[in-house]
């Protein structure tokens, strides 16, 4: 039977008190659908009281990311902590019918593995051309609790019209 005490997002967060632990997506047997884990031992006293944790549907998460708005002609998409798309708006990006999720620098036969190798730092910017042949300014910022990555793709002529505007 199902217990709640040899679940790994309860060890995981029992093991690490008063820190968030978030599962990797996983498909989820009441729905079917896929989802992640977010728990948190809830300290009481000098003890562990328990883990309080909720799942939340990728479906809910993708609107989010998806919905993410920094000017025209934009997106944004979600890396796991090895690259792993999550989340893009081209579902072609998305999991396969296994729930297997592609790693960035595997899709577009390769294309964009020098993508995933520049996006160091958090904030930096990297100018790259993608699979539409639109150069885009891509960052990325990373979510502490998960270790995932928002990366953010806006078109170089998008951020450099009011520049030049102002030259000519």
């Amino acid at each position: 039977g199902w217990t709640v005490l040899t679940r790994p997002w309860y060890t995981a967060a029992m093991a690490q008190p008063g820190e968030p632990y978030i599962t990797a997506p996983y498909t989820d047997t009441q729905t079917g659908s896929l989802c992640i884990t977010a728990a948190m031992a809830i300290p009481a006293t000098g003890q562990d009281a328990g883990v309080a944790a909720v799942d939340v549907l990728i479906d809910s998460l993708n609107e989010i990311v998806l919905d993410t708005s920094v000017g025209e002609q934009n997106y944004a998409f979600l890396l796991d902590g090895e690259g792993r798309i999550l989340m893009h708006p081209n579902e072609a990006y998305g999991p396969d019918d296994s729930d297997t999720f592609q790693p960035l620098s595997s899709i577009e036969g390769g294309l964009y593995d020098g993508l995933w190798q520049s996006l160091g730092q958090d904030g930096d910017v990297v100018k790259y051309r993608g699979a539409d042949s639109v150069q885009r300014y891509y960052t990325a910022a990373t979510i502490p609790a998960t270790g995932w990555r928002l990366v953010t793709a806006i078109p170089t002529a998008v951020v450099e019209a009011p520049i030049y505007s102002m030259l000519v």
